[in-house]
């Protein structure tokens, strides 16, 4: 529990709870093959004035509020508290955002590969730690609403687990994932006009998830292959084929609403053998 400063090298071997790690001069390697866990109390810092911080599959635990300074490349941080990663330090592991837990002032930046995990137990709203994310995860019993009106996208894939929630609320601007969408949990588009889902990978609807579109589009622009799949049909008001190249292949029969659109832009669309159904109404 006390403040360590570092002024050589130091390998390390064991879980340490800190106040505050400060690294001064030398290398700080934070394990030693096996995964090790570097607990900082409430209120405390990790800072490099002139050190080496070298990762090694160690996971950081802020138990309330703290700080990062200086160069630090992380693997994998759980927050409880508000922590403000200043300028320089990025995750290359999962951030998980745990119950009080938040990015204050300053986010980190993600690694390729890195994930933004919520887990807090309860309703999130999207904040300072939506940073250019690559993959994000909404854990069993979190919610995540984006209250804000502007658009937002990552870098990878976007997972809602079993029991989790994303709620797109009112964005005018589009959700964009470059990776797969899977929707174990739920997952509501926005209520308002542009607020729609753009998807670069595949998209599955999983059995026993839930997909509210609210009558915004669909879209997928990915450069390579991608698919629909699922256990059960995907119904859409609007569904948007805009591929540089590449097919989007059908393994879940597709349907369109009633005065819905299908818009095959560029791309190629592979039925596989599914069906798609095109709805009417009294109206045509």
């Amino acid at each position: 529990g006390a403040d360590v400063t570092l002024k050589g090298n130091l390998s390390l071997d064991g879980d340490i709870t800190l106040a505050s790690l400060t690294l001064e001069s030398g290398t700080f390697t934070a394990g030693d093959g096996t995964p090790r866990t570097i607990t900082i109390n409430n209120g405390g810092a990790i800072t490099n004035t002139g050190g080496t911080y070298t990762s090694s599959g160690e996971q950081i635990i802020f138990s309330g509020s703290g700080t990062t300074t200086g160069t630090l490349s992380i693997n994998n941080v759980e927050l409880n508290g508000g922590v403000n990663f200043g300028i320089g330090c990025t995750i290359q592991g999962t951030l998980e955002i745990r119950s009080g837990g938040y990015v204050d002032t300053n986010a980190p930046t993600y690694g390729t590969g890195a994930t933004l995990k919520y887990n807090n137990g309860g309703t999130y709203g999207v904040g300072t730690e939506w940073n250019s994310p690559h993959h994000v995860v909404v854990a069993s019993g979190a919610e995540l609403d984006f209250n804000t009106s502007g658009a937002a996208s990552c870098g990878g894939n976007i997972t809602i687990d079993a029991s989790g929630n994303l709620n797109m609320d009112a964005m005018t601007g589009a959700l964009t994932a470059a990776g797969d969408v899977t929707i174990n949990g739920t997952l509501s588009m926005s209520t308002a006009v542009g607020g729609d889902l753009e998807v670069g990978g595949d998209f599955e609807l999983a059995s026993g998830g839930t997909f509210n579109e609210n009558d915004r589009a669909l879209t997928f622009n990915g450069t390579g292959a991608q698919a629909v799949n699922g256990t059960a049909n995907l119904v859409l008001k609007y569904a948007i084929i805009n591929k540089s190249s590449g097919t989007l292949t059908l393994n879940t029969p597709l349907e369109i609403e009633a005065g819905g659109v299908l818009w095959p832009t560029s791309g190629s669309l592979e039925l596989n053998s599914q069906g798609l159904t095109m709805h009417s109404d009294a109206t045509g």
